[in-house]
């Protein structure tokens, strides 16, 4: 269909069209882990975007090719293209662009082993999606920083995320996001030694699991029950 769309757009000489056809038949490849084929779409759809000046097209198609080198770990030019399409996403007054483009960036600092530029820009990205009133947006951000001071061994500022994470997330209902914040919370008390703390949270993150169906969750959650046994 994409294909179909593209082929019509072309015809019509509709670029618009035209650059997000291309743009969306390199997500199917992204998708499928055919990563140079997906290049080879965002950067045709980047091109026929910039000669044209269609803005949210150039954004999405720089996205997407950051997303792209940031799978290939090529964290320099990933950054590149999504400090680009996140320069477009504030001129064009994008909130929920730009809360991806800093989301994008953190991440990447993360790999990167900068922590602190990686809290920066969660921290940004937390700002706008409170601002657009993107509750589950802020519970995932929240979630984010707390695995940045988790993985630099922060057990109470990495708590004090999770747990607000948490929150969030039974507001929302969200009964799978809700048992990853248990088990996330859980994983902060066995590092510090309160097993039984780590136990109710992994008990309740189990709970949960087995109510959804969750077969990897299940078994995540018993791996780290039998850990504090251990």
């Amino acid at each position: 269909y994409y294909q179909e769309s593209l082929d019509l757009s072309t015809k019509l000489n509709y670029n618009f069209g035209i650059a997000a056809s291309l743009n969306y038949l390199g997500m199917i490849y992204l998708n499928k882990g055919l990563f140079p084929e997906a290049l080879e779409f965002f950067f045709k759809s980047l091109e026929v975007a910039e000669k044209y000046n269609i803005k949210k097209g150039m954004a999405a198609a720089m996205g997407n090719i950051g997303i792209i080198y940031e799978n290939e770990k090529d964290y320099n030019k990933a950054l590149r293209y999504h400090f680009k399409s996140l320069k477009i996403e504030e001129e064009l007054g994008n909130l929920n662009g730009v809360a991806g483009s800093y989301n994008s960036i953190g991440s990447i600092y993360y790999f990167k082993n900068n922590s602190q530029k990686a809290i920066e820009y969660y921290n940004k990205a937390l700002e706008v999606k409170r601002k657009m009133g993107d509750e589950e947006g802020c519970a995932s951000t929240l979630a984010n920083i707390g695995n940045i001071y988790y993985s630099k061994g922060n057990y109470t500022l990495a708590l004090k995320n999770y747990t607000a994470s948490l929150k969030i997330n039974e507001i929302l209902k969200n009964k799978k996001d809700i048992a990853g914040s248990y088990l996330n919370i859980g994983i902060i008390y066995y590092y510090q030694n309160n097993y039984s703390e780590a136990l109710k949270n992994y008990y309740a993150s189990l709970n949960l699991r087995e109510q959804i169906g969750d077969k990897e969750g299940i078994a995540n959650s018993y791996t780290n029950i039998g850990l504090v046994y251990d």
